[in-house]
C-alpha cells in the first residue's frame, strides 16, 4: 500500500512532484460513492501538467491542479497518496470521500 503524505509535508512534496512531472501528459478522474454505487468521471485526457498548488484557508487545505489551458480545484483535501512510488500519479481524497485520480499517460502506456 502507498504511503499517505503527512499534511505538514504537502507543500514541499507537491512542489517537488510538480517539478518532476511538469509537462507530462495526464489523465484526471473523479470517483465518488453515491448510494453505494461508485461513480467515475474522467475530466481530461492528454493535457500536460503545469503544477499543483496547495492553499490553506481557515485550517482547511485545497489544491489546484494546473494543466495547459485547464485547472481543477479540490476543496477540503484530507489525504494525498502517491501511486506507484510517486511515478504513476496521485490519489487525492477530500473530507467527503471523493477521490481525484491524477495519472500520467506515458507511465500508463509503458505498463502495457
Amino acid at each position: 500500500m502507498a504511503d499517505i503524505i503527512e499534511k505538514s509535508d504537502w507543500k514541499e512534496f507537491l512542489q517537488n512532484f510538480s517539478k518532476r512531472h511538469r509537462g507530462e501528459r495526464t489523465r484526471l478522474g473523479v470517483f465518488e460513492i453515491c448510494d453505494g454505487v461508485v461513480n467515475d468521471l474522467w475530466i481530461e485526457d492528454g493535457i500536460p501538467l503545469v503544477g499543483i498548488d496547495v492553499d490553506t484557508k481557515e485550517g482547511r487545505q485545497s489544491l489546484d491542479l494546473v494543466f495547459e489551458h485547464y485547472s481543477h480545484s479540490i476543496e477540503n483535501v484530507a489525504t494525498i497518496i502517491p501511486i506507484d512510488d510517486q511515478q504513476g500519479g496521485l490519489d487525492i481524497r477530500d473530507d467527503e470521500g471523493k477521490t481525484t485520480a491524477l495519472r500520467f499517460e506515458d507511465y500508463l502506456e509503458s505498463e502495457d
